[in-house]
């Protein structure tokens, strides 16, 4: 809720503004290096609390944690949802844990192929659906709703 309420002030809309077009909002008075940078601060002091909680949840932290299979998963994750999108992650991380949960179940043990599946998935997506499962349900979604 907190991200969905900077998204929608003008200091969001401000950077929507930054992203799509630098030099239109240099020429508009705006300070962008002050923008980006105030924006990387926010994306990392998000990210040290997300750290932060799931440090508390687990009760553990290890080197792992921060290792290139969780880096890759989380990539994964938010472009199948949906890059740029509040919910796209979360519908990323239900279709990814799904896959993850479900497939093995389905094939013999000794047959480890989540991780094959997981990216076929992705390449499926960055080919056939740049937009992720937020943006393929909204287009369906205006398409139903133009009939």
């Amino acid at each position: 809720l907190v991200v969905w309420g900077v998204v929608r002030s003008p200091y969001g809309l401000a950077l929507i503004g930054v992203r799509e077009n630098e030099r239109r909002m240099r020429a508009l008075g705006y300070d962008t290096a002050r923008l980006r940078l105030s924006a990387f601060v926010l994306a990392g002091t998000i990210a040290g609390i997300a750290g932060a909680l799931s440090a508390y949840s687990t009760r553990f932290v290890s080197a792992q944690d921060a290792g290139l299979g969780n880096s890759v998963r989380a990539f994964v994750t938010v472009l199948v949802g949906g890059a740029g999108t509040l919910g796209g992650p979360v519908v990323g991380s239900a279709l990814v844990s799904l896959i993850e949960r479900i497939v093995p179940s389905l094939l013999p043990p000794d047959l480890r192929i989540s991780e094959a599946i997981l990216g076929l998935v992705f390449i499926a997506f960055v080919l056939f659906a740049r937009q992720g499962m937020v943006g393929l349900g909204t287009h369906a979604w205006l398409r139903v709703r133009r009939r």
